[in-house]
């Protein structure tokens, strides 16, 4: 997939991750709780392999990166982060 692609993609999930995260936000800002959404490309995945066998894996964003990004975002060095749509376009994008 293209730069271009990727971001259509972004943006096409956009509405759908968009309201719950920014609404969770509003809603539990006076109690400490903290809402974000992690928008990751093409992840580098066994399916996505098989999937796209041609394509430049190099590119693509690792599950592993996805997770330290969750554990940061739980994590109490992140309690200042919320409402926000995080992307995670891989390599180069």
């Amino acid at each position: 997939m293209t730069k271009t692609q990727l971001q259509r993609v972004g943006q096409n999930k956009l509405p759908k991750w968009a309201n719950p995260a920014c609404q969770s936000h509003l809603e539990g800002k006076d109690a400490g709780i903290t809402a974000n959404a992690i928008l990751p490309g093409i992840m580098d995945t066994p399916a996505n392999r098989s999937g796209f066998p041609s394509a430049d894996r190099s590119r693509w964003v690792q599950p592993g990166n996805v997770a330290s990004l969750a554990l940061w975002l739980a994590s109490d060095a992140a309690s200042q982060v919320s409402g926000d749509l995080i992307p995670m376009y891989g390599a180069g994008l």
